[in-house]
């Protein structure tokens, strides 16, 4: 059985190679765009590759993230000692979605609680974790339960830097309208039926793309920082 340094190290060398896999993808499509000399071509690739860009940032979070619960959970780490919070990932991922009713509800949730906090050592053995949702509407609410701060993400020795919620959120809005088929006349990646793409308009969506493209960049290594940082201080533990 590997002991907790292991599991750690193992852990930062997963998503070392998630990581790798995911930016050399990025490199890839960014210099495929920029090889397309056809305005309309371009245009055409830059609106259907804002998807792909999204996905990486959020696969990279949720790959993540079940990386990290799982590397707690091999660290068998018991309920008096495990950060509470986890009880509550617990009670999500085993609260099945067809339950409606408050009655039902409390139900549910006073018998798995029993079951899972005064019948097991260890609250992460019965944590579904491949059923918690986690995206980027749900990414905040995910990190007040572990205890992560968002704003200050440490990258260095005492070195902070904020997680770009807020340009991941545009990203993301961008994302829905084009993978739904519904992008309105105010998106920069939308086509006029009346005119024909220019070479503005090409140049405005690529700059719009470039900023998603960076921001998604950023976002990777600080996704990985905050979680190798959570491991290796033990913000999972109980500090009450």
């Amino acid at each position: 059985m590997p002991n907790d340094t292991d599991l750690i190290e193992n852990f930062i060398n997963d998503l070392d190679i998630e990581l790798s896999i995911r930016k050399k993808d990025l490199y890839l499509i960014k210099e495929c765009l920029d090889s397309i000399k056809n305005i309309s071509n371009k245009f055409t690739m830059i609106r259907n590759t804002v998807p792909s860009l999204y996905a990486h940032y959020e696969g990279f979070l949720k790959y993540s993230f079940q990386k990290l619960v799982e590397t707690i959970k091999l660290m068998n780490i018991n309920n008096k000692d495990i950060n509470r919070n986890f009880l509550i990932l617990c009670l999500l991922t085993n609260l099945e979605d067809h339950i409606v009713n408050q009655k039902s509800k409390s139900k549910v949730l006073i018998s798995n609680f029993e079951r899972i906090y005064k019948n097991n050592d260890n609250i992460l053995n019965v944590t579904k974790i491949d059923k918690y949702i986690l995206n980027h509407d749900t990414l905040e609410q995910t990190c007040k339960i572990l205890g992560i701060n968002l704003d200050k993400i440490l990258i260095g020795k005492e070195i902070y830097e904020q997680f770009p919620k807020e340009q991941l959120g545009i990203l993301y809005a961008r994302r829905n309208e084009i993978a739904h088929g519904d992008i309105s006349s105010s998106n920069q990646f939308s086509i006029s039926k009346q005119k024909d793409i220019t070479s503005g308009q090409v140049e405005f969506a690529y700059s719009n793309w470039t900023e998603n493209y960076k921001c998604v960049l950023e976002s990777l290594d600080l996704i990985k920082n905050m979680f190798v940082d959570y491991l290796i201080n033990e913000h999972y533990l109980n500090l009450l």
